[in-house]
Parts: structure tokens; C-alpha cells; sequence
């Protein structure tokens, strides 16, 4: 076939597949499956495995639609096969998501499913195209919803949502809005739940999404059922049977069933058709083999020359082997040194981080506790001042090397937790009193009065994100200004978009230094400041911002100060169940409670006793496990202080043995180590909580009444 009839097959082709389309959109599926395979007849025409894909693609697509998951699954297979052959990764990554849908919706594999959405994803992702990213996103979540785990589904929905919005999709508006309010009823949340499902609603009857609101008014039915509303149930029961009959009447069934046979006709004349041109060629091949049979002999000559030559040549490679094979084994041998090398590094940085935390928590306790002197005069106090700015910021630099290590080994993780954020943002700023003392500035805070006070976030990674931003504007800055803004820019339901910016009236940053500021070790030369640090917390603060979704910016001017700002998208607890801390206080009545301390460090106990007491806590100390296993026997107590790291019987074992005999008094470890090396082993111990060394007042506080106002309830 000619170059030029081949281009007008190709335009009758594609439309043929633009009706397969529209027809598929319009519910008229006979039509929609004629048109589909009028492309494939076409495509084996001129053997074009691409169009082949996309009709097969079309045709599969109809047959999910009533239900028919055999069909879609053979269909989709020949689609996958013939989207290979012509190296059309952007349909393979469709084709996977759509042989995903068969075996979620109709086979109910949800294993095989979710790798298929997975491989479609990743594919999806390595073009950069978010058109593509969308379905699998969408479905992996929708998947996560039809098996009754929200939680696994939440981070889906988000992702797609913001695709959705980029792309102006509304079509996948209407399913996300539909999800969410599936999303909703799995948690009970009602009121949120219809109001999705509403928004899904109207969108679906202005784009008469047949299918979609067939869905949808199931699941409102399923809502007011729970909700005990059998009247508005079965109202929504019937709109649901009267959308599904608009899509899948008996007409449309039985005149698809006939196109569905005809179309099975031709794919047998069309193998039918395979197999003579198959016999043909073999035929063809028979001839051709006798004529090699002849040029065989002739060449068995030449091989037999050929092969006295391989030997010698074999001999020689050999000799070649084995001395890759010995470097290979040298490679081995250092890659294994260097892994053990990485390891030791690890272990290194975590042992020292310990061993430095435990005798700082003395030293910045002791100073906070003297600080609190008002007996002091006035030389004193700076010098205590002094002391703990120097034990606060050797804390800082322990932080941050272990942080950029577990953030390299991608060990780092956001847990979002219902916070107060005003609170939050006040214990920060508290944080800087002698810094912005001694270099004599302001600090202004600047917050929205729309902003919302309970937050999902992670408190720590927020912490260490303002605390590095601000810490740099403070030393950088002399006599003057730092202002931290929270800018409500939009509320969505539940969602709320934040601005967050730190801004200073400093020296500012030379234009050619920005972008390097960000990188690890980095620093701005300044012959005049007497403090660089070690050029660690801008990368910390960048990395920590990416991990929610989020990139920090950066205007600055030399002598006209600097400004960071970025944005977060979080999550609002309208029925937050967490009230702040004062009114724990309030729910908890101090007096006379009595908490065991379980450390064997000397200053340490008279730091903890002494926190303890300010509060009107009364204190029983002891130095080892086995004590502590004694006293407890003994004595009622409203909390348990255990230290991790002790002689005779460690944290670990001393909370087994309690809790072999007392399950209700809450214990709370108190420890230097870091969060993610011993959690697994904390809770396997029955311990309740955990409070990282040196901590902060605020945050210690909190973690006591929270767990003795659980234990009572």
C-alpha cells in the first residue's frame, strides 16, 4: 500500500476513533464499540500496532463500562501488546490503569490492581504529565475508598485534587468531589460528606454524567440510611435506579450484544486471515531452507577454519577472565568496606548525639531553674544568659547534623498531630528572648485573624523549619526588626492554605549567594559577623518544606534585610477533641499528684524533681529499674518518668515487669535518643509516651497531662 493511501487510511481512522469517543460519552455504546472496531479493521489493514492499541483501548473501554470484565480484560491485553510494539509509553501507562479498573471493579483483586495503578503512576510521572498522572491517582485512592480505608486513600485524593485543579479537569471534578464525600461517610462525618456529594451532584447534571450520579445518589442513599433518615434513603435509592437505567436499558443491552458478536466475526476472519499468509510463508520458507542446506556445507569449511582461530582467541580470553574476575572481587570487597564504613558513621553520629544530649539536659536545665532566681543580681544573670545560649545552640548544631543524616537516608517523615498553632507559634518566639536581647531586636508577629487555632501538622519538622528560619534572621540581624507572618490565603472545607513568611531589616544577601544558600555547608562570607554556624539549617529547612509538597522562595537586597516565604496546605480539626495546655492544667487538678522520676544521673534527677515541683508535683526519685519495680508495688503513683538508659535493669525491662502487674499508670520515657531508633521498642515495652532530651518546658508539661488526664478517663 502506497504512502499516500496510507495517510488517508490513518485519516479515516482517526475518525472513526473520535466517534468511538463521542458515541462512548453519549451512552451509546453499540455505536461507540462499531466505530472502535472499524479502527482495528482498519489498523490490521496497514498494520499499525498503535492505532490497533487504541481501537482494541476503545473497545475494552465500553465493555468495563456495562460490566462485561472478561471482554475489557482480552481487549485491554491486545491494546497492552500492540502499545508495546509501537513504543507509545504514554498509552502503556493508560493501558495499565485501565486493566487496573478490571481486576478493582470486577475481578476484586485489589493486590493485582494496585500494581498496575502503580505501574501506570510511575510511567505517568517519568513523562511529566500530570493529564496522564491523574487516572491512576484518582483510581488508587478511589480503590483505598471501595475497601473502606480512608486513611489510605486521603493522600490520593489530595494529589489528585491538586491536578484536578491545575488541569481545569471538571469531569474528574465531579469524581473527586464524589470520593470525598465517600471519604466523609467512611469517618461518620456526615455534614462534610453531603456537602461533596452535592457539589459532585450539580456538576454531574450539568455535564449529564449518567454514570457518576448513578454513584452518587447510591452512596447519599447508603448516608441517610445510617443517619436514620429512611425516607430520604429511598428517595435517593430511586434516583440512583433511575440514573442507572438511563445508561443500561434493555434496548441499548440487546443491540449491544449483536455488535458485540459481529465484532467477535471479524476477529476470526481476521486470525483466519493470519493463519493462510502463515501457511504461505512456510511454504516460502521450505524453498529457502534447501538453498541454505547447500550454503551450509560450504560454510562447515570455513567454520572448521574459523574455529582453530577461536581457540587460540580463547585461551587468551581467559587469561582476561580471570583478572576481571579477581578485580570483581577487590570492587566487592570495597563496596563492602564502604557499606560498613557507612554504618559505623551512623551508629557513630547516634552515640555521640546521645551522649551529648544527656549531660546538655543538665546544663540547660539547671540554667533555665536559675534563671527563674530573682535573688540573682544582674552580672550573674548575664552569665547564666550566656551559659544557656551556649548549651541551646551546641543543642541546635546536635539537631542538625543528626537531621541532615536521616534526611539523606530518607528516614524522615511528616506525622501530622492536632496542634495549636498559636501556641505553638508563642513557644517558638519565647524561645528567642536572649538572642533578641543581646542583639538588640524586635520580633513582630503578625497573624490572620481567620486563622484557624487547631491544625493537623507536625509540630516538630514546623518547629525546625521557623526556628532555623528565624534563628538566621536574629544572628544575621543587629538593632533591628524580624517580623513572622501567617497569611490565611484561601479555606477550602476543611483544608486551609497558609502563607507563611520571616522577614528581617538586616544586611540582606548578595543576589549571585541565593541560590547557593540552600545547599549543605553553606555560607555567606561576612568579615564582620561573629557567628556562622555550620551552614546546615537553610538545607534542612528546603528539604523539610518539600516534604509538604512546598518549595521556600527567597527576596532579598543587599542592606535592605531579607525575606523566606512559603506555603502550606493543611488540614483544619474543626471537632478537635484537644483543648491547649492551661486548660489541661485546669482539667487536671495538680495538687497532690505524685509521679515517680526513674534516672540514674544525679543532675539530671535534681533538674526533673525541681521542673516537677514548680508545678506543685509531688516527686519520688530512684536511680535504676529494679527500684522502680519495688516502689511501684508499694505505692499508688499518677505517672511514671523512665529513663531508657540505666545500670542493674534498664527502661525497657523495668516496664514489662510493671506492667505484668499495674496496666492503668501512665509511663512516659525520658530519653536523649532519637525518636525513630527506639519507638518500635518503647511501645513493645507498654510504655505510653516519650519526651527527647533536652526538651522543651512547654512540650513537657504537655506530655504529662495528657497522658494523666487519659489515664483517668
Amino acid at each position: 500500500m502506497s504512502a499516500q493511501n496510507d495517510k488517508a487510511v490513518i485519516d479515516s481512522i482517526k475518525k472513526h476513533l473520535k466517534e468511538s469517543v463521542k458515541y462512548h460519552t453519549q451512552y451509546q455504546l453499540k455505536e461507540s464499540i462499531e466505530e472502535a472496531a472499524k479502527v482495528v479493521d482498519l489498523a490490521h489493514k496497514i498494520n499499525n500496532a498503535y492505532y490497533k492499541a487504541q481501537g482494541y483501548n476503545n473497545i475494552g473501554f465500553n465493555y468495563e463500562l456495562i460490566k462485561d470484565y472478561e471482554n475489557a480484560e482480552i481487549n485491554y491485553g491486545k491494546a497492552l501488546v500492540n502499545a508495546q510494539q509501537s513504543d507509545s509509553t504514554f498509552l502503556i501507562s493508560w493501558l495499565y490503569n485501565n486493566i487496573a479498573n478490571v481486576y478493582s471493579e470486577g475481578f476484586r483483586d485489589i493486590d493485582k490492581a494496585l500494581f498496575y495503578y502503580q505501574k501506570a503512576l510511575t510511567i505517568a510521572r517519568e513523562l511529566d504529565r500530570p493529564n496522564d498522572e491523574l487516572a491512576p491517582t484518582l483510581n488508587i485512592g478511589w480503590t483505598f475508598i471501595d475497601e473502606s480505608k480512608p486513611n489510605e486513600a486521603y493522600p490520593f485524593l489530595i494529589d489528585a485534587q491538586k491536578i484536578i485543579n491545575e488541569l481545569g479537569d471538571k469531569t474528574a471534578s465531579v469524581q473527586i468531589n464524589f470520593l470525598f464525600g465517600k471519604y466523609h461517610l467512611l469517618r461518620k462525618e456526615y455534614a462534610q460528606a453531603d456537602i461533596f456529594f452535592e457539589k459532585a451532584t450539580v456538576q454531574g447534571m450539568e455535564l449529564n454524567m449518567l454514570v457518576e450520579l448513578s454513584d452518587v445518589w447510591l452512596a447519599k442513599s447508603q448516608m441517610y440510611s445510617e443517619m436514620e433518615k429512611p425516607d430520604l434513603a429511598y428517595k435517593a435509592l430511586t434516583k440512583h435506579n433511575e440514573y442507572k437505567d438511563k445508561v443500561f436499558n434493555a434496548s441499548n443491552l440487546s443491540q449491544l450484544e449483536i455488535t458485540k458478536a459481529r465484532f467477535s466475526v471479524d476477529e476470526y476472519r481476521r486470525e483466519l486471515d493470519k493463519t493462510r499468509r502463515e501457511k504461505e510463508f512456510q511454504e516460502s520458507l521450505a524453498y529457502k531452507n534447501r538453498i541454505i542446506t547447500i550454503v551450509a556445507f560450504i560454510t562447515a569449511f570455513i567454520f572448521w577454519v574459523l574455529l582453530v582461530t577461536i581457540f587460540y582467541n580463547y585461551k587468551a580470553k581467559n587469561r582476561l577472565t580471570k583478572l576481571l574476575e579477581q578485580n570483581n572481587k577487590e570492587l566487592e570487597a570495597a563496596k563492602d568496606e564502604a557499606e560498613k564504613l557507612s554504618q559505623l558513621k551512623s551508629q557513630f553520629i547516634s552515640t555521640v548525639s546521645h551522649e551529648l544530649r544527656t549531660p546538655l539536659y543538665g546544663v540547660v536545665g539547671l540554667t533555665s531553674l536559675l534563671l527563674e532566681n530573682n535573688k540573682l543580681d544582674t552580672k550573674d544573670q548575664h552569665f547564666l544568659k550566656s551559659l544557656k545560649f551556649s548549651g541551646d545552640y551546641l543543642l541546635n548544631l546536635i539537631n542538625d547534623v543528626l537531621q541532615i543524616s536521616k534526611i539523606e537516608s530518607n528516614k524522615v517523615k511528616i506525622h501530622n498531630t492536632t496542634t495549636n498553632i498559636r501556641n505553638l507559634i508563642d513557644n517558638i518566639v519565647g524561645s528567642f528572648n536572649y538572642q533578641l536581647e543581646h542583639r538588640h531586636n524586635k520580633m513582630h508577629v503578625e497573624l490572620d485573624e481567620g486563622l484557624p487555632i487547631m491544625l493537623k501538622l507536625d509540630s516538630v519538622r514546623i518547629s525546625q523549619i521557623l526556628i532555623n528560619l528565624l534563628g538566621n534572621a536574629v544572628k544575621f540581624t543587629s538593632n533591628g526588626n524580624i517580623w513572622l507572618r501567617l497569611k490565611v490565603k484561601s479555606i477550602d472545607g476543611q483544608f486551609v492554605k497558609l502563607g507563611v513568611e520571616i522577614e528581617d531589616d538586616g544586611p540582606g544577601i548578595p543576589e549571585d549567594k541565593q541560590e547557593a544558600i540552600f545547599e549543605n555547608f553553606s555560607q555567606i562570607e561576612r568579615e564582620k559577623t561573629e557567628y556562622q554556624g555550620t551552614g546546615l539549617g537553610l538545607s534542612i529547612v528546603k528539604k523539610l518544606v518539600s516534604l509538604y509538597g512546598s518549595d521556600i522562595f527567597l527576596e532579598s537586597k543587599q542592606g535592605k534585610g531579607s525575606k523566606f516565604f512559603f506555603d502550606l496546605n493543611l488540614e483544619i480539626d474543626h471537632e478537635a477533641e484537644a483543648v491547649e495546655v492551661k486548660q489541661l492544667a485546669e482539667d487536671v487538678p495538680v495538687k497532690n499528684r505524685h509521679i515517680l522520676v526513674v534516672e540514674d544521673n544525679k543532675i539530671n534527677q535534681i533538674v526533673t524533681q525541681n521542673i516537677l515541683e514548680k508545678e506543685n508535683f509531688a516527686c519520688t526519685i530512684v536511680s535504676n529499674g529494679e527500684a522502680a519495680i519495688k516502689v511501684v508495688e508499694e505505692q499508688e503513683f499518677d505517672l511514671i518518668l523512665m529513663d531508657l538508659n540505666m545500670p542493674i535493669m534498664n527502661g525497657y525491662q523495668a516496664s514489662k515487669e510493671i506492667r505484668k502487674f499495674n496496666t492503668h499508670t501512665p509511663i512516659v520515657a525520658l530519653t536523649a535518643s532519637e525518636l525513630d531508633e527506639i519507638k518500635v521498642k518503647v511501645l513493645e515495652s507498654g510504655i505510653n509516651d516519650i519526651i527527647i532530651k533536652p526538651y522543651d518546658n512547654y512540650e513537657f508539661y504537655q506530655t504529662i497531662f495528657r497522658n494523666i488526664n487519659a489515664s483517668r478517663n
